[in-house]
């Protein structure tokens, strides 16, 4: 069976896309977990939902920890992708997931926080009516 992997055009790796959701007022705070996003409606990426990681340097020296707190984060997203699944696909939407904590979490406890945040962010869609 063939692992089931973010596609290239699912991760924001853009340094200007990234510090607009950076400046963004969109948020949602879910320990260890705090959620920036942002709608384009008229941007032409070619997945409706793009997702963008950041990880402290100064609260993690070694990137070994980074990757790990980067790792868990993204198998989460994955698993949880399809709660997203409502987002109209006009939207254009993209998320960035900050680890705020200063310790390293477990699995468990990173799963839980994208879940709430995620249906967090689904429920403020609906109250803007955005779905």
């Amino acid at each position: 069976m063939p692992k089931q992997r973010l596609k290239k055009t699912e991760i924001i790796k853009n340094e200007t896309i990234i510090k607009g959701l950076l400046s963004s007022n969109n948020k949602i705070f879910s320990y260890p977990l705090l959620i920036k996003w942002e709608i384009n409606p008229n941007d032409r990426a070619q997945q409706p939902v793009q997702v963008g990681i950041i990880v402290s340097k100064k609260r993690f020296n070694k990137a070994v920890n980074r990757n790990l707190i980067k790792r868990r984060i993204r198998e989460s997203y994955r698993f949880n992708k399809n709660i997203l699944q409502k987002v109209n696909k006009c939207l254009h939407l993209k998320i960035l997931f900050i680890y705020v904590s200063n310790k390293i979490e477990k699995f468990q406890v990173i799963d839980n926080a994208l879940q709430d945040a995620l249906y967090n962010l689904i429920s403020e869609l609906k109250n803007d009516k955005f779905i």
